[in-house]
């Protein structure tokens, strides 16, 4: 026999519903309080909003309906100017269809959402950047009263607001001298960024320490929108062969043994030395602009007495791609300019093979051939650090340093989550890169692309193969086909 609950009394419990989140028949005094409840539920999803159509009553003139959009809604009128504007403004409307819609219930005196739609035809916005839309950025009466107080006092503004930051406990919400041995770090989102941007780095040991004259080392790369990203750091006891060794171990440990395929140096002897003990299978080059600066003190006489030798060298080093081209070149530059048994000279013909562009064009490089951003970094440090600080304080004020950099990374992260590209060609392949790249690396393709459509009059079309993937059919102007998937 099966017994059967009596549920008279019963307790019936409701699904629970969002609070937050805007639902039909919900219930507004005013447009006002519709407003900012749609606006903070854009604001927890990761969308801006915006105020559209509306009807006034023609006897009280009292507000009947509103429309409320996402701001991504429709389509940006033709502008005239585009064609004559070198930098047109980015597009950032897509036609998304998310909306929320009240109208005026006179019987009970309040406004009643009467259609809401949530969905969306594109990514939103992270929550890590979500205080960056226009609509969310703003600061508590109690903190702007403090603004006013520490201006009044000439603190800069970006003090205070990175004061602020540090009591929020994020930045999204707005001794004695000691012996230093050899100490390297990497943080989680170092060892995340190498993960996915570690193919090409760049090492630099520059910056340097009053205390005991110590090396401060960074391992640098580049993310997707081509900015700076930090893989790992060191303060170092010396610069000797074993240190280098040591570090390029701890690094790889760290980074659960993943090698770069390419490590940019400048020309120092220990450190190529444990650079081919610890990653063989490495590319190591030298960076271009080292290898310029070496060239000027070197055999900077010989520029001072003829400008050409130093354009020369240049040209060899950054111009020629043929490695036959270069070899006969270079032995012209000698003859010409009587340079034949130049003992520097000879060095830097022995180092060609990891600087000059006939011999690297095939190497993967990420764009970087010269250490540019290990001298950006650099500067960088010199307006968070002094070379002064003792260790925990030089530790505190590098991170404020990697705090900075990381918020700009979500600022640009942001940008691209709001703005279209700029497709300057309507062929499928531009359009699908458009869609995949981000708007830095998407613009130095367009660019490639185009010159090469003007130079060798390329044409393109998209087809789908058996496994549902864009294949690209690419003819140039002598016939030549080639598929690209």
């Amino acid at each position: 026999m099966i017994d059967i609950e009596d549920t008279t009394n019963a307790v019936v419990i409701e699904p629970q519903v969002n609070q937050w989140k805007p639902r039909f028949k919900m219930e507004f005094d005013t447009e006002q309080e519709a407003y900012e409840f749609y606006n903070a539920y854009g604001g927890r999803v990761g969308f801006s909003i915006r105020r559209e159509y509306f009807n006034n009553s023609r006897k009280t003139g009292k507000l009947l309906t509103r429309l409320f959009t996402y701001c991504k809604e429709g389509a940006r009128k033709k502008d005239r100017r585009d064609k004559y504007t070198k930098t047109p403004r980015a597009e950032t409307r897509t036609g998304c269809c998310a909306r929320m819609h009240i109208k005026y219930d006179e019987a009970k005196g309040k406004y009643l959402v009467d259609n809401f739609v949530d969905s969306h035809n594109h990514p939103l916005i992270i929550d890590e950047c979500t205080h960056m839309i226009p609509l969310q950025r703003c600061i508590s009466s109690v903190q702007a009263i403090d603004v006013d107080l520490a201006s009044d006092s000439g603190i800069a503004a970006r003090n205070s607001y990175e004061l602020m930051a540090r009591q929020s406990g994020c930045k999204e919400s707005l001794d004695a001298e000691q012996m230093i041995t050899n100490k390297f770090w990497a943080d989680p989102k170092m060892i995340t960024d190498y993960g996915h941007f570690g193919d090409v780095v760049t090492f630099d040991t520059t910056y340097k320490l009053v205390h005991g004259n110590c090396p401060f080392a960074l391992f640098l790369g580049v993310n997707q929108h081509r900015e700076m990203a930090v893989f790992g750091a060191a303060l170092m006891y010396d610069e000797t062969a074993d240190s280098f060794v040591w570090l390029f171990d701890t690094f790889l440990k760290a980074m659960s043994g993943k090698t770069p395929k390419t490590i940019l140096i400048d020309q120092d002897a220990a450190m190529a030395k444990a650079l081919m003990h610890v990653m063989p299978g490495t590319k190591h080059h030298l960076c271009t602009w080292h290898l310029m600066q070496n060239a000027q003190k070197h055999v900077g006489f010989l520029f001072k007495h003829d400008e050409r030798i130093k354009n020369v060298i240049s040209k060899l080093i950054f111009e020629i791609e043929e490695e036959e081209q270069f070899m006969s070149e270079w032995d012209s530059m000698l003859r010409i300019y009587d340079l034949v048994g130049n003992t520097w000279l000879e060095h830097l013909f022995s180092l060609t093979h990891r600087s000059a562009m006939a011999f690297v064009k095939y190497t993967w490089c990420a764009g970087m051939r010269i250490m540019q951003l290990s001298e950006s970094f650099n500067t960088r440090l010199k307006e968070y650090l002094s070379r002064q600080l003792i260790l925990p304080d030089f530790f505190t004020h590098f991170e404020r340093l990697l705090s900075d950099k990381r918020y700009k990374e979500y600022e640009a992260e942001y940008r691209l989550l709001q703005r279209l590209p700029q497709v300057k060609s309507k062929c499928d392949m531009l359009l699908k890169a458009g869609e995949t790249y981000t708007k830095v690396i998407f613009q130095l393709f367009q660019e490639e692309f185009l010159t090469a459509c003007v130079s060798d009059n390329v044409n393109s079309y998209s087809d789908m193969d058996n496994n549902g993937q864009h294949v690209y059919k690419v003819t140039s102007r002598n016939g030549m086909q080639r598929s690209m998937t």
